[in-house]
């Protein structure tokens, strides 16, 4: 059993690792590093576990995965769970897929992810025509790539290309130009406030709560009501008690909707 632990807690390769659009600005857009069912269903087999998993409604009609491994050592089966989230596309599909690899994660593979930099590109962006958020434009995601991954202390670097050029790293690069460093420092603009913001808040949050962006794209948008503009002033009004008290009430509203949606 030992054994197969290590192998499932093995860092995630390159090929593993899938990115989509985050959250999306004035400025440009964040991506998001995941990984899929396939990955977790290839892991549990090369690892040499005899496994299987199967899906329930908890209590609340929330779709659930759990996966059970057999221990030969005690003869028993060894089992851990989580719940499934929507997805946009295909609800059901979605929750089902989403809880497995929740419970891929309570095994221990590609738990790095959760470590995993944040990932900002600059890119044209345009109004959405409800008026409410942004668009990305003449961006295609079939067109990225992980070219370069790499985990130390469960902390996971990588490399992003698009269409072949490199367009992230958070591997240590020179300066094209030693002057560079030399250049006087910008005063910070309002935009970049918010964006500073804007992680604080989801920091705070991931860490109580492992929450996705997109849970807290949510919780600002819908439950909070923020525009992006006053953002920084709002979140810094709130504190960081303040925003996990708001994010618990907006949890129980999600669960009593959803409970009595079953």
């Amino acid at each position: 059993m030992r054994e197969v632990l290590t192998k499932l807690r093995e860092p995630l390769k390159k090929e593993d690792i899938e990115l989509r659009i985050g959250t999306v600005t004035a400025k440009g857009f964040s991506l998001l590093c995941y990984k899929t069912a396939r990955v977790d269903r290839k892991r549990l087999d090369d690892s040499g576990a005899i496994w299987s998993n199967r899906h329930y409604n908890d209590a609340h009609g929330l779709v659930c995965c759990e996966i059970s491994i057999w221990n030969n050592n005690i003869k028993e089966w060894v089992s851990r769970s989580d719940v499934g989230v929507e997805s946009f596309t295909e609800k059901e599909k979605g929750s089902y897929s989403d809880s497995f690899k929740r419970a891929g994660f309570r095994w221990g593979i590609g738990t790095e992810l959760y470590n995993s930099p944040f990932v900002w590109i600059n890119w044209k962006t345009k109004p959405k025509q409800n008026g409410r958020g942004y668009d990305v434009v003449d961006f295609y995601p079939s067109k990225l790539e992980v070219t370069r991954y790499e985990v130390e202390s469960d902390i996971p670097k990588l490399e992003i290309q698009y269409n072949k050029e490199i367009i992230f790293t958070s591997f240590k690069k020179q300066l094209q130009n030693n002057n560079q460093s030399q250049q006087e420092k910008q005063p910070i603009q309002e935009q970049d406030k918010n964006d500073t913001a804007y992680m604080w808040g989801l920091k705070v949050l991931a860490k109580q709560f492992q929450l996705t962006e997109t849970d807290y794209n949510s919780f600002v948008n819908e439950y909070l009501n923020i525009e992006y503009k006053n953002l920084a002033t709002e979140l810094k009004k709130l504190g960081k008690e303040g925003l996990i008290i708001k994010y618990e009430e907006y949890l129980n509203q999600r669960q009593q909707e959803q409970y009595q949606g079953a």
